[in-house]
C-alpha cells in the first residue's frame, strides 16, 4: 500500500503550519481525522513520522524523509496537471518564487507582466537570501529563484544580466555633479548596508579591502525598506546593485552614482528545481523575463 496524494499534502501542511489543528483545517479534516490518518500513514511506512505529544513537536528522521519525498511527488503531480492545462492553452496554478532582496523591483515587473498575460495564475513571492533560495529549491518548496550566480553552466540555471554597484545618497551628503564616485570616496560617507544578503554584503567589503580602505558603516538593516528609510531621512548613503535604483525612481531627494575604481559586476540568474524547470509556468516565466530584459 502507498501513501495517497492527501497523505502527502498533510505532511506538507504540517511542515508549513507546525500545528495539528491548523494543518487539519488546511486539509479540510477534523483534528481526530488527522490523527487517525497519521496513524494509518505510520502503519503504511512502518515508522513513526511525528514526535509524539499534545502539540506538534516536529518530524522524526523518517518523517523528514517522507516530507522531502512529499514535496517532490507533489511537484511532479503539479507539473503533470499544468502540462495537461497547457494543451488547452491555459497557464494556471501557483508559481512560488524566491527573490534575493535587491532584485525585488525586477520581481515586481515580472509578476505584473505574468499576471497581465495569465490572469488564472497565482504568484507567491518570498524575499530570501541566496542560501535560503538554494535550500528551498533543493527541497522543491520553490519553483524558481532570482539571485546572484557563480556561473550559468547548470542546465537548471539561466543567466539573465550583469549587475553593477551604485551609491545612493541624500543630496545633503554628497556635493558633486559627477555621475560616478570612487569606492574609496564612498568609504568616507556614513553608510547603511543591507545585512540579510550575505553574498552582496561580503562582496562590498571585499571591494573596500581591494582599495585598502575601511567603510564608515554607521547602520545595518536586514530589510531593503529599512535601509532606504535611513537614506531618505538623510542619515546615511547606501550601496546596492543598480537594478534596485528602480525602487527609488520617485525619490527626488536622492542621487545615485556609479561606483568606479574598480567597476565590479555580478551575474544575476534564474534558477529552477529539476521538478519545475520544464513546467509550462517555468517556460512562460522565462519568456516574460526575456521580454523585460
Amino acid at each position: 500500500m502507498m501513501l495517497s496524494h492527501k497523505d502527502l499534502e498533510l505532511m506538507v501542511a504540517l511542515s508549513q503550519h507546525k500545528n495539528f489543528g491548523k494543518a487539519a483545517l488546511h486539509c479540510r479534516l477534523s483534528q481526530p481525522a488527522l490523527s487517525l490518518r497519521l496513524k494509518k500513514m505510520e502503519k503504511i511506512t512502518q515508522a513513526p513520522l511525528v514526535m509524539r505529544g499534545s502539540s506538534f513537536r516536529g518530524f522524526t528522521r523518517e518523517g523528514d524523509l517522507v516530507l522531502n519525498w512529499a514535496h517532490k511527488l507533489l511537484a511532479d503531480s503539479e507539473s503533470m496537471r499544468q502540462e495537461i492545462q497547457a494543451l488547452k492553452n491555459i497557464i494556471d496554478g501557483r508559481l512560488v518564487l524566491g527573490i534575493f532582496p535587491t532584485a525585488m523591483p525586477f520581481a515586481t515587473k515580472i509578476s505584473t507582466e505574468l499576471r497581465r498575460k495569465n490572469p488564472c495564475l497565482s504568484i507567491e513571492i518570498h524575499s530570501l537570501t541566496s542560501d535560503e533560495i538554494l535550500k528551498k529549491l533543493e527541497k522543491c518548496t520553490l519553483d524558481a529563484g532570482l539571485m546572484p550566480i557563480e556561473n550559468s553552466d547548470d542546465s537548471f540555471t539561466d543567466f539573465l544580466y550583469e549587475e553593477h554597484y551604485i551609491l545612493i545618497a541624500p543630496q545633503t551628503l554628497v556635493k558633486t555633479r559627477k555621475s560616478h564616485l570612487k569606492w574609496e570616496d564612498a568609504a568616507r560617507l556614513p553608510l547603511c548596508l543591507l545585512t540579510n544578503e550575505r553574498q552582496i554584503k561580503q562582496r562590498i567589503f571585499d571591494i573596500f579591502a581591494e582599495v585598502n580602505t575601511n567603510p564608515n558603516v554607521v547602520v545595518e538593516a536586514n530589510d531593503l525598506a529599512a535601509v532606504m528609510a535611513q537614506v531618505t531621512n538623510g542619515n546615511a548613503a547606501t550601496i546596492l546593485p543598480f537594478s534596485s535604483a528602480n525602487y527609488l525612481t520617485e525619490m527626488n531627494s536622492l542621487i545615485t552614482f556609479n561606483l568606479i575604481e574598480p567597476v565590479v559586476t555580478e551575474k544575476i540568474g534564474l534558477m529552477f528545481n529539476d521538478h519545475s524547470a520544464l513546467r509550462p509556468i517555468a517556460l512562460e516565466l522565462k519568456e516574460i523575463i526575456n521580454k523585460l530584459l
